[in-house]
């Protein structure tokens, strides 16, 4: 269903739109409902598009690599921070119970 819909446009954009729309063999009113279709399906094509970038973000990306410590592992009282996050304490050797008092500042 059409309807009519008065715009008030400046008189020189209006003498120009009419001699474009007479090289287009067209009408100055179905140019300006063209212009408008395209407008409003570049604004919906944007919304559906962040709505999926939204849902995506929310579900998160596997990134590869794999997990190798275990949970219990990452969060052992034994561990320092940054033991837990590099998962290097095996590597550096010497008992847990050494670590944990060295840490603190007690002589073993």
């Amino acid at each position: 269903m059409k309807q009519n819909l008065t715009i008030s446009l400046e008189r020189e954009l209006v003498v120009k739109a009419r001699v474009i729309s007479a090289k287009r063999r067209t009408s100055v009113s179905r140019m300006v409902s063209d212009e408008l279709k395209r407008i409003i399906e570049r604004d919906e094509q944007y919304h559906s598009a962040k709505q999926k970038a939204l849902a995506n973000l929310r579900k998160g990306f596997h990134m590869g690599g794999r997990i190798t410590a275990s949970s219990s592992k990452i969060h052992s009282p034994q561990l320092s921070e940054a033991e837990a996050v590099s998962g290097l304490a095996p590597a550096l050797g010497g008992r847990p119970d050494e670590r944990q008092t060295a840490r603190r500042g007690v002589s073993p």
